[in-house]
């Protein structure tokens, strides 16, 4: 059982998930900067910072009703790993709001890097999303 706590763990944090996602997010920054993504990048931030808001009512719902029955694997999946969780949900709901705030134009360095780090943190949101349901699961699944 205990080798198999280690392949239920929430891992969402590591190195290779923050590389990938600033990746991602430098890649989708250069992509902005040379003028092949200006249309769709505010539909993209209104429906980021709906799936961020939705992710932190999700875990504040998850963390008041977790408790009310001891094994949980929601609760043991969130007391391991929310820190990824709540910063990719925190940081892709600010920066999309900063991204809708600003008329943004191809070419400018500034915006492209705005754009670049609303993608990381919501790359890094959805690599976060994916690790907690793979816990969560696999913690059910143990259970039985």
């Amino acid at each position: 059982m205990n080798s198999c706590n280690k392949k239920c763990n929430f891992n969402s944090c590591s190195c290779l998930a923050i590389a990938a996602a600033l990746l991602i997010g430098a890649a989708v920054g250069a992509l902005f900067y040379f003028g092949f993504l200006p249309g769709i990048v505010p539909d993209v931030a209104q429906i980021a910072i709906r799936l961020g808001i939705l992710t932190i009512a999700y875990i504040l719902l998850a963390q008041l009703f977790s408790s009310l029955y001891l094994p949980n694997p929601v609760r043991d999946c969130l007391c391991c790993g929310i820190a990824p969780l709540l910063v990719g949900a925190f940081g892709t709901v600010i920066l999309g709001i900063a991204i809708l705030s600003v008329a943004l134009t191809p070419g400018n360095l500034i915006f492209a890097a705005l754009v670049g780090l609303g993608a990381a943190f919501l790359a890094l949101l959805i690599i976060a999303l994916i690790s907690f349901i793979n816990c969560v699961l696999c913690r059910m699944c143990l259970r039985d």
